[in-house]
This record gives C-alpha cells, sequence and structure tokens, in this order.
C-alpha cells in the first residue's frame, strides 16, 4: 500500500435473481451478504451509509475470449440506476471477472466445502473479485 489509508469498498456480483455482495477489511475482501435482486437498490444505499463505502466494484461478465454478452448489458443498465438512486457522486470500477467461479469452486474445495452449496460458491466469487481488484488493481481492471 502506497499510504495508510485505503477506502471501503462494495463487490457487486450483480444476477437476475440474486445479488452477492462483499466488502473489504483493509485489503482481504469478505462476503458480506446476499440479496434478492426486488431488495438491491435499497440494500446498496443502506450498505453505503452503515458502512461508508466510498467506491463500487462491480463485475462485468465476459466470455473466455473477452467478449461480452447479454448479461453484461443488464449488469450495464443496471449500473445506470444505480447511479441515478445513490444521491451521491461514487467511483465505480468495473472488474473482469472472468473465472471467478473456477476459482471459487477451486478455494471451497481446498477448503472441504461441497461444490454443490451454490449460495456459497457465488458468496465465495464476490470475494474473490474483490480480493482480485485489490491483488492485481488496473491489471484487470476495464474502465
Amino acid at each position: 500500500m502506497a499510504n495508510n489509508y485505503l477506502m471501503n469498498y462494495l463487490a457487486i456480483d450483480y444476477w437476475t435473481s440474486k445479488i452477492w455482495f462483499a466488502v473489504n477489511v483493509w485489503e482481504i475482501a469478505l462476503p458480506l451478504k446476499i440479496v434478492p435482486n426486488k431488495w438491491v437498490i435499497e440494500e446498496i444505499k443502506n450498505i453505503i451509509k452503515e458502512r461508508n463505502i466510498e467506491a463500487i466494484v462491480i463485475w462485468i461478465p465476459s466470455h473466455v475470449d473477452g467478449t461480452i454478452g447479454k448479461q453484461a448489458l443488464i449488469v450495464s443498465d443496471f449500473v445506470e440506476k444505480l447511479k441515478k438512486s445513490i444521491g451521491k457522486k461514487m467511483i465505480i470500477y468495473w472488474f473482469d471477472e472472468r473465472f471467478s467461479t473456477y476459482d471459487a469452486i477451486t478455494s471451497l474445495e481446498n477448503a472441504g466445502y461441497d461444490k454443490k452449496n451454490v449460495w456459497q460458491v457465488d458468496d465465495m466469487a464476490a470475494s474473490i473479485i474483490l480480493q482480485w481488484f485489490f491483488d492485481y488493481r488496473g491489471e484487470r481492471s476495464i474502465f
């Protein structure tokens, strides 16, 4: 770390029915919670206020070859809605999430968890995305 200050980040792993959140303690990413899509904007506003979030890291779903598809457009629309709803200026980083699910499954298997528990995989994937952001900042960022 270049200085003694690290911003408070919220990572968002956005899907159609549920959204996974992760936050940081210094440069360690931790899963926070899973929220149904219908409450996601209000929940994000609450998390921003409660945790003094200064930046959001949102994954951009892309194919293995780096191209983006339909889900990326859905996420992009969500981000535009989020920007209008937050009510304050917020730094938003787009981050390449390719292989986060694979890494989550591998990490959970190594820790003895059963990969059949999908919520654990996605919970871990949200944390992995934020951890990658800290580890590779600037190398994997899309925007």
